[in-house]
């Protein structure tokens, strides 16, 4: 290290005693703010800085970006039921395919985008409901022709 800085001489390039310092900026309204964090990039501190935001958009953003993760944890959820209806057709000696899958999956993700309000699907001996539910996105019904009722 110099002690360039001790004699009062300072380059105008020596950034390592003075760092340049980014003060993060709302993407919408412009209200920068004191870095609070050290952040890896200025968009990383500009995002941080709309996130905190009390403007109007970055409100709107931040419920459109929790929607979104909201979205993404109920698609997680609903695929998981899926393998778990797959293992109680393989329990059960109810074949189905991939296009099971696929086609179940399309369909919940619809009630879970409020396209449909509900679906419902007959393969062989078993009926599968969905349905946008109360306490959760998708509920899930299984009957199989016997009557016995499972429920995701």
């Amino acid at each position: 290290m110099s002690n360039k800085h001790l004699n009062g001489y300072v380059d105008e390039n020596d950034d390592d005693i003075y760092p340049e310092t980014h003060y993060p900026t709302c993407r919408f309204c412009g209200k920068s703010t004191i870095p609070t964090a050290r952040y890896d990039s200025d968009a990383d501190a500009d995002e941080a800085a709309t996130m905190a935001c009390d403007c109007y958009d970055a409100r709107q953003y931040r419920e459109q970006k929790a929607q979104a993760e909201q979205r993404e944890k109920n698609i997680a959820k609903l695929k998981s039921s899926i393998n778990a209806i797959q293992d109680y057709c393989t329990e059960h000696n109810i074949k189905v395919g991939d296009e099971f899958c696929t086609l179940v999956t399309n369909a919940g993700i619809a009630v879970i985008d409020g396209i449909v309000g509900a679906a419902a699907f007959k393969f062989s001996r078993l009926s599968i409901k969905l349905a946008s539910g109360n306490k959760s996105a998708v509920v899930i019904k299984v009957t199989y022709s016997d009557g016995t009722q499972y429920e995701v």
